[in-house]
């Protein structure tokens, strides 16, 4: 869903009919995977030192 719609530059609708999948539920997934997505890519970021932990994290 996430390559359909944002790496194949496809629409929601278009997506949601590929799937044959609601159209809200199109969206609410591909909320969810983004969202999923982002924490993966900002941890594995950090895990190889391309960032800094949040200011949190950090030992004081």
């Amino acid at each position: 869903m996430v390559a359909l719609v944002d790496l194949e530059d496809q629409s929601y609708t278009d997506a949601a009919r590929v799937l044959g999948l609601p159209l809200g539920t199109v969206r609410s997934r591909l909320f969810r995977a983004r969202r999923l997505l982002q924490h993966d890519l900002l941890a594995h970021a950090q895990d190889a030192g391309l960032l800094r932990p949040p200011m949190e994290d950090r030992a004081r």
